[in-house]
């Protein structure tokens, strides 16, 4: 360690405490599973968003601290991210036909944007506590499949739909937590 640095420091203080610290961590966090979306769901979401196209492939995991993605997809695209705590930014721009994106954010500050312009597209997208912001704008899209939920603590997902061809189905989103704010706008002009 380089001489006045302040790691040494905290080490010292919190080293004894780590049984604590992961006991508070437990009693607080690790039980809250129970009272919240069943995994059946998850795994629901997860299995029905699938590589099921030809086209290329983005795996993306970002475990901890600032994390931040940004997606572009033009036609026939697969993209599956995990972010897992910290500050999880995810945007994505979808256009042309058969898109998937799978997302998981896992704690923190949580934000998922997306604009999407086609048709035979397939979302799924999880937000696991902290803050949980979803903003979804449809523009002229056709035959979608998505999958929304925010399980835990400050919840907003606002969904926007222009010119779309027929209402999104199926549409399934859940919310649990403390927030609760959902915003469905559909302008359908058939």
């Amino acid at each position: 360690m380089k001489e006045g640095s302040f790691a040494p420091f905290l080490y010292h203080i919190f080293e004894p405490m780590k049984p604590i610290i992961l006991f508070v961590f437990c009693a607080l966090f690790g039980f809250a599973g129970l009272a919240q979306v069943s995994s059946a769901e998850e795994d629901f979401i997860l299995n029905n968003v699938a590589l099921n196209q030809l086209g290329n492939v983005a795996r993306i995991n970002q475990i901890g601290d600032f994390n931040e993605v940004n997606i572009l997809q033009d036609n026939i695209q697969y993209a599956e991210l995990l972010q897992q705590g910290d500050f999880n930014v995810m945007q994505a721009r979808m256009t042309g036909t058969r898109n998937s994106l799978k997302l998981v954010q896992d704690g923190d500050n949580n934000s998922y944007e997306l604009a999407l312009d086609g048709d035979n597209n397939i979302l799924g997208v999880i937000q696991r506590g902290y803050n949980n912001v979803l903003l979804q704008e449809m523009d002229k899209t056709d035959n979608r499949l998505l999958y929304l939920l925010q399980d835990g603590n400050n919840n907003y997902l606002e969904y926007r739909e222009n010119d779309s061809f027929q209402p999104d189905l199926p549409l399934q989103i859940t919310q649990e937590g403390q927030g609760l704010q959902l915003i469905i706008n559909p302008k359908n002009h058939n």
